[in-house]
């Protein structure tokens, strides 16, 4: 989930959580994004479900293979920023390598 640091990314994240899903929460770049992570880990505690946070820098396109990469139990990708915000790093990653059949919403 993208943007889960805050607004609708952090209120999906807590959804999914809330469900029972494990979440792959990640917000960035910056020291701002890193403490509105640790809020929704921190808000996660009780829920049903988990929640791993990173923080990424979604223009570098290296960064965001890497932490796709070692994450194979990815199942959907979910983006709350604006396809404008994400980067064309993140953009190429999604339509030229994300896995075949392996939905993901932006």
């Amino acid at each position: 989930m993208t943007g889960a640091g805050h607004g609708f990314g952090r209120e999906i994240a807590l959804s999914l959580s809330t469900m029972g899903c494990t979440v792959f929460a990640c917000d960035g770049p910056g020291e701002t994004a890193r403490q509105e992570l640790g809020t929704v880990v921190a808000a996660a505690v009780s829920l049903a479900g988990s929640i791993e946070v990173e923080v990424v820098d979604f223009t570098d396109e290296a960064e965001v293979r890497g932490v796709t990469d070692h994450r194979s139990q990815i199942s959907t990708f979910w983006s709350s920023m604006p396809a404008a915000c994400l980067g064309t790093a993140t953009i190429r990653l999604n339509r030229s390598t994300w896995p075949a059949g392996m939905p993901y919403f932006l």
